[in-house]
């Protein structure tokens, strides 16, 4: 368990939010804009408490208005302001929360296509 239960997580959130998203890159055949890619690092580090940190850095992606890019981040920042869950599987079981940490926006080398990274701070805890 762990990184497994993250990234499901986090596709399923942002799913039900109507967000457009994909892990690592947008690999449909037709892009539709706007979309998030995410990445996820983990550190591999056991903290006092137990628990395993990491970041996930989501990247939102127009070709619109900036607008959309901001709606994206309040949704984003709403929903994991204090997201907490317990997961069980098969006898064991994890603890993650979920923080909104920062936005970034960031300048792309492509005409019209308008970028911001999101960061979200992950927590948790593996037990059995």
């Amino acid at each position: 368990m762990g990184e497994k239960e993250v990234l499901k997580c986090v596709y399923e959130e942002l799913t039900a939010l109507g967000i457009n998203y994909y892990y690592m890159i947008n690999d449909s055949s037709d892009v539709i804009y706007p979309y998030v890619t995410g990445e996820y690092y983990e550190y591999d580090y056991k903290f006092e408490d137990g628990s395993t940190s990491g970041e996930i850095l989501l990247e939102v992606w127009t070709r619109k208005a900036e607008k959309e890019l901001i709606e994206i981040k309040d949704m984003i920042k709403e929903k994991f302001k204090n997201y907490q869950i317990a997961i069980s599987d098969n006898g064991m079981a994890i603890g993650l929360s979920i923080s909104y940490l920062s936005k970034t926006p960031r300048r792309t080398e492509v005409e019209g296509l308008k970028k911001l990274e999101i960061r979200l701070q992950i927590n948790y805890w593996e037990s059995e």
